[in-house]
């Protein structure tokens, strides 16, 4: 080899050296050696990075005072089976200069050949992220296991890089693999390769927090193909970082040869579409039917107010409608709280008038082959919760009790009395803390419910109805709703002896139902002086304000449109003390209004009134410094003492 060579060869050596020494100096596995007492002697720079540290600052760092203190203690082990064994493997947990821990998985041996003293070779590589998802995993695969194991529908589990964690029995079954084969293995095994690139693209569609659904096709054990539809959701950590994602898998290859079965799948499809517009449907519907309801308490509390004395007869026709209008305001609530899922504030409220109103509503419903008999004994008792969700159990639970009396006939009764469980006579020591409790009974005389079936009733989507007839969602919402409230519900029913579902609902102390927003109906009308502007893209409603709010001693200024409001105060700001406005109005919205208005006159006081108020938009009006919200319809009590606080507010 001449002189030449022998530099070309020592170069190419150079070079692999320090290609290699840079892989490693950037990687962010951990790549280390210590002595042994744990001294660092030396690092690699990705890792020391990762770690939060420069490479020097870790030089002759003793391990044992970096880890986390649950793992300070084990380090002497660690020491020890590095002795003895020449190797060790495991985990340790390191803080960072930020405080937080971070689990490393080590395979660390003891070198004493060819080196001046003993030292320890480690090698780590970061497992925090995949633990916490092994964490979150075990903290609901308990609660889960079950429905998740018995259902139809294959689901399956990858952390973020693609790698199997957990498939349920339908989808082994489906895939004709056992867990061992599958476990731990990355998804792309069971593709095609035409198939394993689309997988790619919707992993990476994941991790970017899109979870369209799909239509897959696997290759089953046996070689066979599967197409499936599969429905993705993200998995996250506390912190919102991505940890991997589940998917529901539903196998469609019968379905992709039937036609008709497509367009069974495309009605459902349609359905959901409607059930999500319903939502954004509600919103409109309430501020459109409250502007009518405002219209109406408005010119109620003036044909009131004009009542001459000795017409009785007539104010007893006013208070009905009055009242009419009450349970329409209630029913748009009832709406909005239903389709957009929302959950009401819990408040406390009597149990017993509300059933007794269902009850009303029942009797106009339900067959005269089937009696309705109640006994409720809780006249002073109070609940903790939502009115509407109540109502919901109740209607559900008599609902089911009069199905199954169709045919025959039978007596449905409703009991209410108060309940108090001690530690030896709770029926339910596991879900139901002993203290005082208000039962709702409700027992038919029906059919009863098989053994097989009763065992089952409570879980989400079974049902014994015909397609069509039921989603089996029913008695999943009334359990739910009752072990929120922190209560129980049990059901007793034999084939043939009828069904009894009890209702145990925490009573809260107390002798005074939650105010519903509105002020009592005796409550002082307050009289005032100011100039207001009043604005609303309906006139009739203007025109009931002008009026109402002229009785308590208001000079009140009317709009339909908003720029003309608008023109009004720019020329004169100094001539109107407040304003109100509604939210959704042609030309302006409510919030832009404002927004030109605090142009204008900033300190002026602003009541933003509206038939629907999103909690978005509420938010961005407090920003604009808006003084009060008010739900239409409103009253002239309600009216007048808002407008009281608001032009007190303003000349404090």
């Amino acid at each position: 080899m001449n002189e030449t060579e022998r530099k070309k060869m020592v170069a190419a050596l150079q070079e692999s050296e320090d290609r290699y020494r840079d892989l490693i100096e950037h990687s962010r596995d951990l790549i280390c050696t210590h002595d042994l007492e744990g001294n660092i002697l030396s690092v690699n720079k990705g890792a020391a990075k990762a770690l939060g540290y420069e490479p020097h600052q870790l030089i002759g760092f003793n391990i044992r005072n970096g880890l986390a203190p649950k793992y300070q203690d084990q380090f002497t082990d660690y020491l020890q089976q590095i002795r003895e064994n020449g190797r060790a493997d495991g985990f340790m947990a390191i803080k960072t200069p930020g405080g937080a821990d971070l689990v490393w998985e080590y395979h660390n041996t003891l070198r004493t050949e060819g080196v001046p003293r003993p030292i320890v070779r480690g090698m780590a590589h970061d497992v925090t992220e995949r633990l916490a998802m092994e964490k979150a995993l075990k903290q609901s695969e308990g609660k889960y296991r079950q429905l998740v194991e018995i259902m139809n529908e294959g689901l399956g589990v990858v952390n973020s890089a693609g790698v199997l964690t957990y498939m349920n029995a339908s989808l082994y079954r489906l895939l004709g693999y056992s867990p061992e084969e599958l476990v731990g293995k990355s998804a792309l095994f069971l593709f095609d390769p035409e198939n394993k690139e689309n997988f790619r693209q919707q992993m990476a569609a994941r991790k970017k927090g899109e979870t369209k659904p799909y239509e897959i096709t696997f290759t089953r054990k046996d070689g066979k193909k599967v197409q499936a539809f599969m429905s993705p959701q993200i998995l996250k950590d506390k912190d919102g970082r991505f940890l991997g994602s589940f998917a529901l898998v539903t196998d469609i290859t019968a379905i992709k040869k039937s036609e008709v079965e497509r367009e069974k799948l495309q009605a459902q499809l349609r359905m959901a579409q409607k059930m999500e517009a319903l939502g954004t449907l509600a919103g409109g519907i309430a501020h459109d039917f409250n502007n009518i309801l405002a219209a109406i308490v408005g010119y109620l509390d003036l044909a009131t107010e004009n009542l001459l004395p000795g017409q009785s007869t007539l104010k007893g026709y006013l208070d009905q409608v009055s009242q009419a209008a009450r349970r329409a305001v209630d029913l748009v609530k009832q709406i909005l709280v239903f389709s957009r899922q929302k959950e009401q504030a819990a408040r406390p409220f009597k149990l017993e008038p509300l059933i007794k109103e269902t009850i009303k509503l029942l009797r106009a419903s339900l067959p005269v082959t089937i009696e309705i008999r109640h006994d409720l004994q809780a006249d002073f008792d109070l609940v903790l919760g939502d009115p509407v969700q109540i109502h919901q159990i109740v209607m559900n639970l008599c609902t089911n009790a009069a199905q199954a009396m169709e045919e025959k006939g039978g007596r449905l009764e409703i009991n209410l009395r108060a309940h108090s469980c001690s530690a030896e006579t709770t029926p339910l020591p596991h879900l139901l803390p002993p203290g005082e409790y208000l039962l709702l009974t409700v027992a038919d005389t029906g059919i009863g419910i098989p053994p097989e079936v009763r065992e089952r009733i409570f879980d989400p989507f079974f049902t014994t109805k015909a397609p069509g007839q039921g989603t089996g969602l029913g008695l999943a919402v009334v359990h739910g709703i009752v072990e929120r409230m922190g209560g129980a519900i049990t059901v007793s029913s034999e084939p043939g002896q009828g069904t009894s579902f009890s209702v145990f609902l925490p009573r809260v102390a107390g002798e005074k139902e939650a105010e519903d927003g509105r002020p009592p109906e005796k409550a002082a009308l307050q009289s005032g002086s100011g100039r207001i502007l009043f604005v609303d893209d309906e006139p009739v409603l203007v025109a009931a304000a002008q009026r109402l709010l002229a009785l308590s001693g208001y000079r009140v200024t009317g709009f339909s449109r908003p720029l003309e409001a608008l023109d009004y105060i720019r020329k004169a700001p100094e001539e109107t003390d407040l304003v109100i406005t509604d939210l959704t109005m042609p030309q302006l919205t409510g919030l832009d209004l404002i927004r030109k208005l605090r142009e204008i006159a900033p300190d002026l006081p602003v009541i933003l009134a509206t038939g629907y108020l999103d909690p978005a938009i509420a938010e961005k009006a407090k920003a604009l410094g808006v003084e009060a919200f008010l739900n239409k319809p409103v009253d002239r009590t309600c009216w007048t003492a808002t407008i009281a606080r608001a032009l007190a507010g303003r000349r404090t």
